[in-house]
């Protein structure tokens, strides 16, 4: 599961340099992904109607990333949980893009 992971990303470089949002496409009702969030302490923003967002994305598969600098660009994307590693490298990456 990719999201305790991206919490610790929030965590560890969102004062300011890096925003984590979730985006839920899923059938949940919006009251269960709220306990989800509160259950697992996740320290992201999550949106929780986001099929607009995702259509408007292409996502084409799940879980799908999007590093976007602070421009707008996005600059990498991934397809799949690929592991808290790679999660840190992109995020670090973009990061030090940002400095």
């Amino acid at each position: 599961m990719e999201s305790p992971h991206l919490s610790e990303l929030q965590e560890r470089y969102g004062s300011g340099k890096l925003a984590v949002l979730a985006v839920h496409i899923g059938d949940a009702k919006p009251a269960q992904i709220q306990k989800l969030v509160a259950d697992k302490k996740l320290k992201q923003r999550v949106l929780i109607e986001g099929r607009p967002v995702a259509r408007d994305y292409g996502v084409a598969g799940l879980p799908t990333t999007f590093f976007i600098d602070s421009d707008g660009v996005i600059r990498e994307v991934e397809v799949g949980f690929n592991g808290a590693e790679a999660l840190e490298r992109q995020a670090a990456a973009l990061v030090a893009r940002k400095s």
